[in-house]
């Protein structure tokens, strides 16, 4: 017997939902449910109130809530809350409906009420019908007829990993959804598992020469149809949320069948509300592939601070010479047997007569137009080849003074770029020495040579994707500045709402630090952080020291970038500064390398909850790391909440690199489109870039309503931020309304210090109290 794939993590409990119980809340009309015993935040009620209120009248919205104010919840809530309503609406109206009702005097053939009404040809007639009689029989009754298209809610996060956090909290609620996930997430076969691309070996298992999937097969015919499947998990006693419990239910079934194609063809044919990875529904491969239909849907897209990035990515090729030569002669291979193909149906039509020989000219015809595409497409890859050519070898001139450069870009290059081969995918060389397999050789011997084609304007994918959806709501707890995603993206949003910090603003430090402990002016601008000399540098240190002797736990210092976190770091190591912090503090970097991010977290970690591991005076970690980095962007599902983050240090203002070719290219492209396409110019949208980073890193500390921590922004230009005049602010140039209003400058060093020692000790008394009491009950 073929062994059966089981799942390496803990059993996982199964989660039972009560639909008798829970809390009503009457909101523009439609009752909201949420969970027993839950009061809602005034952030959450209005984030709910919008978020119905947009559906309902067909509007996109733009929804920033800080962390920790519920804001998951409210949009699954409201969402699900519409959602059912609607249902019902629709379902009063198809049995009202005199075409598609109970006592339908008219005989449709419509075996679902998915489409208008008035779309289809009998609607249409009689509409006219009814409109021309009501010009002259004033006593007619005029029939209305509302259309409720079948509608599905599809739930978008950035990671896999996320979908998890957001099905937990759709757990609270009384509804039902489904997961969608990659083969990668999914796959039970042992042997595609164990191999080097799942994706690529399933697909070559279910093709029509493979060997075929077993597990596929299972699922005929008994599991065609959705609610069959329904059926035999509820049996199972199995209460399907995520991708991992799916895959264990159908894994442990007599006949075990594929969780991928159950859960991205089967299962969402009736589904009403489908989670999955943005890449779902942004990349148009992936989305054309997984049975996405979006039209009429609501879409909600949450922690959407990057969907501008993920836009422009899935617009965004790279394409290596192999795979053009390769494109090419195989362009050449089915021109030549086309041709030869239409010159057999042609000599063989003579001896033809009567339908036959029509039928075989109609097929020389098709065949020919088919020929005159496929030498257009080989024409124009032929050019685009000698192009290629041609400027990678005047490219590659450039590179020649500087063959350590064997493994960069070649020197004056933008996107062309040389990869030196290694001994990885035999696939990846030429099958020749000296040509590749259509007759050319490599640009570079030893090398793969790629041009990458870079998108512009996220617009491209965003209105392919959302362009014919019901609603599309973008969410996160850093939209702000949100100037880029009323431009860049193509839709209108019609509605924005900035939620209020639910965390008492008592428990909250937010301070400005334009000056060292010296009085040396912070700027972290290039030129003063050009050396590990610098004074910028030396005062830096001397601030990272000074907060880690005042508060415990663990801290987190982002930089704008790896050079200058090194920098800092070697410069407090060559001095006593760094083994006087580790006296206190257990000192880690993030990694460059995402693989190795689990071991530098887990030392933090103990760092922080087992500090006396450490050292008997060690009371916490501290953690370096870099704006949009891994910790910045909680990419691995990191959340620091409570003592893992009581105090969050901003280094400077993290600009994109000013001398990345995307970076530049980007800003040309704004300068030249902003006034003829209402964008942007380059520099603002290279701001907003800078001060959206910056409310993520800061938004890593304080998680929910009872924790508390602060935030200090080391930079004299961040002095203005500080202001309650909205007129002062550049809109592009601001953080989040909730860390504005708790912002205070500290113009000399020693009141920042006075002031966060007292801060931190009325914390402490805080939480000593409270833990008292709770001993006490």
């Amino acid at each position: 017997m073929a062994a059966v794939f089981r799942s390496n993590k803990r059993k996982r409990e199964k989660v039972l939902i009560d639909n008798s119980h829970f809390e009503s809340m009457p909101m523009c009309g439609i009752e909201v449910r949420l969970p027993p015993g839950l009061k809602p935040y005034p952030s959450q009620k209005l984030m709910m109130v919008r978020m119905i209120t947009s559906i309902s009248k067909r509007l996109n919205l733009l929804a920033e809530s800080p962390t920790g104010s519920g804001k998951t919840l409210a949009l699954l809530a409201s969402s699900c809350a519409w959602l059912d309503d609607y249902r019902k609406k629709r379902q009063d109206a198809r049995t009202k409906c005199p075409v598609h009702g109970e006592n339908a005097a008219l005989d449709s053939n419509d075996t679902e009420f998915f489409s208008d009404f008035e779309s289809t040809p009998l609607g249409k007639q009689i509409l006219l019908a009814v409109s021309f009689a009501s010009q002259f029989i004033h006593f007619f009754p005029i029939i209305v007829f509302i259309s409720f298209r079948r509608t599905r809610i599809y739930y978008g996060t950035r990671t896999h990993k996320q979908i998890g956090q957001v099905v937990k909290e759709f757990s609270r609620l009384p509804y039902g959804g489904i997961i969608r996930s990659s083969r990668e997430q999914s796959c039970i076969n042992l042997a595609a598992r164990e191999s080097r691309d799942v994706s690529a070996y399933c697909k070559e298992l279910i093709s029509a020469g493979g060997m075929g999937c077993r597990h596929k097969d299972a699922m005929k015919p008994r599991y065609e149809k959705p609610y069959n499947l329904r059926d035999a998990l509820v049996q199972m006693g199995a209460v399907v949320f995520d991708i991992e419990q799916l895959v264990e239910s159908l894994s442990s079934m007599p006949n075990p069948i594929c969780p991928y194609f159950s859960s991205t063809r089967l299962l969402t044919q009736d589904a009403d509300l489908i989670f999955c990875p943005f890449s779902y529904l942004v990349d148009p491969i992936i989305r054309n592939s997984s049975d996405v239909h979006l039209k009429n849907s609501v879409v909600i897209l949450d922690e959407a601070h990057n969907i501008e990035d993920n836009c422009r990515e899935a617009a965004s090729f790279t394409f290596y010479e192999k795979e053009i030569a390769d494109t090419l002669c195989n362009l050449r291979e089915k021109e030549t047997v086309t041709l030869k193909f239409i010159e057999k149906m042609a000599g063989n039509v003579e001896l033809m007569d009567g339908m036959e020989k029509e039928a075989t000219n109609a097929t020389i015809c098709s065949y020919t137009e088919d020929l005159n595409d496929m030498t257009t497409l080989a024409l124009f890859v032929d050019d685009l080849y000698k192009w290629f050519r041609e400027t990678a070898s005047k490219l590659l001139e450039n590179a020649r003074s500087d063959e350590a450069r064997r493994d960069g870009q070649a020197g004056g290059s933008k996107n062309v770029n040389y990869s030196q081969m290694g001994g990885g995918d035999p696939t990846d060389v030429w099958l020749s020495s000296t040509e590749g397999p259509s007759g050319y050789s490599p640009v570079r011997m030893g090398y793969r040579t790629s041009i990458s084609m870079w998108c512009m304007s996220p617009e491209l994918a965003f209105t392919s994707a959302f362009s014919d959806c019901r609603s599309v709501i973008l969410a996160s707890g850093t939209l702000c500045p949100v100037e880029t995603l009323k431009t860049e993206l193509g839709l209108k949003f019609h509605s924005q709402m900035e939620g209020d910090q639910v965390i008492p603003s008592d428990q909250i430090f937010a301070g400005v630090l334009p000056v060292g402990p010296s009085g040396y002016k912070l700027c972290a601008t290039y030129r003063n952080v050009s050396d590990s000399n610098s004074q910028f540098i030396s005062e830096l240190a001397l601030v990272i020291r000074a907060i880690c002797m005042t508060v415990p736990c663990g801290i987190l210092c982002f930089f704008p970038s790896y050079r200058m976190l090194t920098l800092v770091y070697e410069y407090m190591e060559n001095t006593s500064i760094l083994r006087q912090v580790q006296t206190r503090k257990v000192v880690v970097k993030e990694p460059r390398r995402s693989s190795d991010l689990p071991t530098v977290m887990e030392v933090y970690e103990t760092g922080v909850r087992n500090p006396s591991h450490y050292g008997r005076h060690v009371d916490g970690a501290l953690m370096f790391a870099v704006f949009r980095g891994k910790v910045s962007y909680s990419i691995e599902g990191i959340d620091f909440a409570d003592d893992l983050a009581r105090l969050v240090i901003s280094v400077g203002i993290p600009f994109p690199n000013a001398m990345d070719d995307l970076v530049k290219e980007k800003k040309i492209y704004n300068d030249h489109f902003c006034k003829t396409k209402s964008l942007l110019s380059g520099d603002q949208w290279y701001i907003s870039q800078a001060y959206r980073a910056l409310n993520q890193a800061l938004g890593r500390c304080l998680r929910h309503r009872n924790d508390w921590g602060a935030l200090v922004l080391v930079d004299e230009r961040l002095t203005e931020q500080a202001s309650r005049s909205p007129a002062s602010m550049v809109s592009s140039a601001r953080v989040s309304k909730w860390i504005q209003k708790q912002l205070v400058v500290y113009p000399q060093f020693d009141i920042f210090e006075s002031s966060l020692s007292d801060f931190v000790r009325r914390m402490q008394l805080r939480d000593d109290s409270k833990n008292c009491t709770e001993n006490d009950h």
